[in-house]
């Protein structure tokens, strides 16, 4: 019963799981990582959907008990009590895989809560996860694998005492916990899942085992929800609803909206009355109130839903909306530049047409950081640990409290590799003695790269080479060549070459990076 609601895309999800764990056994090769990789984002992203399709019925039920508590309670109450038990064990999974990721890899906790498994270097290590999750006791009785495997195990009871109580069947749970026979010595489920198995599997198994929480916990509620005669409840109860395709409309367009009941019949045609201009079209039980404004700024309207209920007495449905009329504007953000260095200040700047400034709240995520330096003007500092793609995050305060304005996707690079130039000369060329000690190392970016940044000479190895002589080598610190070394420059004859060789540079974010290699020729 527990997987007769699972979609083919968890069903092949699943047993590719299978087949990889099997394979794990064999060989740990890269392809097999990346394979735990893909596995692991495809059954991430079905545990999100499992997650607003639990959310969805958690809804329907809060409607439902709404409208008849005394016959509804019950069930709901069981389900709040399957959703408390199923978000306990969902959080201590997303904590121990934080943990082992975080241990693996070198991170901080809260980098590794939110890095993208596909851009984790130690994918191939086990010491790490090994350590927390088997123990080190010989059955693994002290690892986090034991405690995980006892809140599951709970979990289940929970789930099928909670069905039982209410005298529905108790699900078939998909967990398997029994122990494992490898290599013909009997092992518990602990060694045989997680003793000296590499982060891209342990991960991958982990979301797989919330998958499975969630999973169980949508079948619970369903069975609940399906208890509950829900013909008996007259839709007509629940609460009207607005939805304007746009809160902002431009003065020469049109205004949009949609007015329905949550939970409509579409067979029903229920009255529906606006206080306000506009022209409103009802179809299947839903509005379309249609109207272009001539003025800008803050409105807003009322009406009612009128529908009758199964003994045909008719019952009104009040609701109220509102929207803002603004003049046309443009922004333009050249997208393919929505680069986020490493190092440099990142100068951003962030509006949203019709909010204060002083009501905007903008974060970033990847654990990097943030700084407000004037009205709509920010600072990004990006970690040198941070993910490759971030997001900056908009939300702006209303009597409501914070609400979703809209996110902006960056890429994260390091700065770019620069170069070092000796006058004119980046490669190769000729001077004479007098720009030779004149002269000093400039170490730069190549023109296309937008940031005045700073570089900085460290020091260089200075390589004389007279005729077919051997060479003579000195160290220099800093970018200048003259430096205690004219009377030797001085010295040289034509065709004499002076080398600049592992020139070292540091740059903003304090990297020390080697660059080009100079010959010069002393001129005739």
């Amino acid at each position: 019963m527990a997987e007769k609601n699972l979609s083919p895309r968890q069903k092949m999800i699943g047993m590719m799981y299978l087949v990889l764990t099997a394979m794990l056994a064999l060989n740990v090769q890269r392809e097999i990582l990346d394979a735990f990789v893909v596995i692991e984002e495809g059954t991430h992203s079905s545990l999100e959907s499992l997650q607003l399709r639990n959310e969805a019925l958690y809804s329907e039920f809060k409607f439902a008990n709404g409208l008849d508590p005394m016959k509804t309670g019950p069930y709901y109450e069981g389900a709040n009590r399957i959703r408390q038990h199923a978000d306990a064990v969902s959080v201590a999974i997303d904590s121990l895989k934080s943990r082992v990721i975080a241990e693996t890899e070198g991170l901080e906790p809260a980098v590794a809560d939110t890095i993208s498994m596909g851009i984790l270097e130690k994918l191939d290590r086990y010491d790490d996860a090994t350590r927390i999750l088997a123990g080190s006791k010989e059955d693994a009785s002290d690892g986090r694998a034991r405690s995980i495997k006892e809140d599951i195990l709970r979990f289940a009871e929970q789930v099928n005492g909670s069905l039982r109580e209410l005298g529905l069947e108790a699900l078939d749970m998909p967990f398997d916990f029994s122990d494992h026979n490898d290599d013909g010595k009997m092992v518990n489920w602990e060694i045989h899942t997680f003793y000296e198995i590499p982060l891209a599997a342990c991960v991958a198994i982990l979301t797989k085992m919330q998958s499975d929480v969630r999973t169980v916990e949508y079948n619970a509620v369903s069975q609940l929800l399906a208890s509950v005669d829900v013909d008996d409840i007259p839709v007509d109860t629940v609460l009207a609803r607005v939805v304007p395709a746009s809160r902002y409309v431009m003065l020469g367009e049109q205004y949009e909206s949609e007015i329905f009941l949550s939970a409509y019949n579409s067979t029903t045609s229920p009255e529906m009355i606006i206080d306000g201009p506009g022209e409103l079209q009802v179809s299947d039980g839903v509005g379309t109130m249609r109207f272009k404004p001539t003025q800008a700024g803050e409105y807003s309207y009322t009406g009612s839903i009128v529908i009758h209920d199964k003994k045909g007495n008719p019952r009104s449905y009040p609701f109220e909306s509102s929207y803002t009329v603004v003049r046309p504007m443009a922004t333009v953000s050249p997208t393919a530049m929505n680069v986020l260095y490493v190092g440099p200040d990142n100068p951003l700047s962030v509006s949203v047409p019709g909010v204060p400034d002083e009501k905007l709240r903008v974060s970033i995520t990847g654990g990097n950081e943030l700084r407000k330096v004037g009205p709509g003007e920010y600072i990004a500092k990006m970690r040198l640990d941070s993910p490759r793609n971030v997001q900056v995050v908009v939300k702006a305060e209303s009597d409501e409290g914070l609400k979703d304005m809209g996110v902006m996707d960056f890429r994260v690079k390091k700065l770019p590799q620069p170069y070092v130039r000796f006058g004119d000369i980046t490669n190769n060329g000729t001077m004479d003695h007098f720009d030779l000690i004149n002269n000093s190392l400039h170490a730069e970016y190549e023109p296309d790269f937008v940031f005045p940044l700073p570089l900085s000479i460290v020091d260089f190895k200075l390589i004389i080479i007279r005729g077919n002589g051997d060479p003579a080598e000195r160290m220099v610190q800093g970018r200048k060549v003259g430096s205690g070394n004219e009377a030797l420059i001085n010295s040289l004859r034509p065709s004499d070459r002076v080398i600049f060789s592992n020139i070292r540079v540091k740059d903003a974010s304090g990297r020390i990076l080697p660059t080009n290699d100079i010959i010069v020729t002393v001129k005739r």
